[in-house]
C-alpha cells in the first residue's frame, strides 16, 4: 500500500489488489490482527500527514501493528504473549526506519514524506535508531523458550536483519558516497 500511496503506479495498484483478497480471508482468520492492520495504516496515514519530523513516532504505528499481529496469533497466547508483542514492536519499527532510509532519496525527488528527511537525520543517527530497534527484538526473542525453529528465528534477527542493515546503510548514493 505503501508504493500505491508513493508512486500510483499500475503494478502497485494490482498488488494491494492481490493482497486485498488475501486481506479479506485472513481478517476472517484472524479478525484481531485485522483491526490492528486497519487502525494502524489509518494512524501511519495520519503521522505522515501531519509531517511528523521525530523517527520514533512516525515509526510507532507500523511498529504497533506489527506486534498487535504477532501477538495476536494463536500459538502466542499465554505467558509470554507480551515478548510476542516486543519482537513484532521493534521489528516492525525496524522496517519502518530501515525502508524510510532507503526511500528518502526517492521521495526527496519526488517530494513524498520521509520522516529522515524531514529530521535531517545522518546516516551514523538513523543507523543507531534502526540497530537500537534491532538490539530490542534480539532481547524479546531472548525470552521466548521456542522449541521448534529457533535457530531460524535467531539467525533472521541476528544476522539476516543486521545483514539486511549494513547494505541499506552502506549503499552508495546517486554521487557514489557512502552513507557510513
Amino acid at each position: 500500500l505503501d508504493d500505491v500511496v508513493d508512486e500510483g503506479s499500475l503494478s502497485a495498484k494490482l498488488g494491494a489488489c492481490m493482497m486485498s483478497r488475501a486481506a479479506k480471508r485472513a481478517a476472517c482468520d484472524c479478525p484481531v490482527a485485522a483491526a490492528s492492520i486497519v487502525h494502524g495504516l489509518s494512524e501511519l496515514a495520519e503521522v505522515e500527514k501531519a509531517g511528523c519530523a521525530c523517527p520514533d513516532e512516525a515509526a510507532e504505528p507500523f511498529a504497533r501493528l506489527c506486534g498487535e499481529c504477532i501477538a495476536a496469533a494463536p500459538q502466542t497466547a499465554g505467558a509470554l504473549c507480551e515478548a510476542w508483542f516486543w519482537l513484532g514492536y521493534n521489528l516492525g519499527k525496524w522496517t519502518y526506519l530501515l525502508d524510510a532510509w532507503e526511500d528518502r532519496e526517492r521521495d526527496a525527488r519526488g517530494r513524498q514524506y520521509n520522516v529522515w528527511n524531514i529530521c535531517g537525520a545522518d546516516a551514523e543517527t538513523s543507523y543507531h535508531a534502526a540497530e537500537t530497534c534491532l538490539a530490542r527484538a534480539g532481547e524479546a526473542l531472548d525470552l521466548l523458550a521456542l522449541t521448534r525453529n529457533r535457530e531460524l528465528c535467531e539467525n533472521i534477527v541476528y544476522a539476516g536483519c543486521a545483514k539486511r542493515m549494513e547494505e541499506a546503510w552502506m549503499k552508495e548514493d546517486a554521487g557514489g558516497k557512502k552513507s557510513l
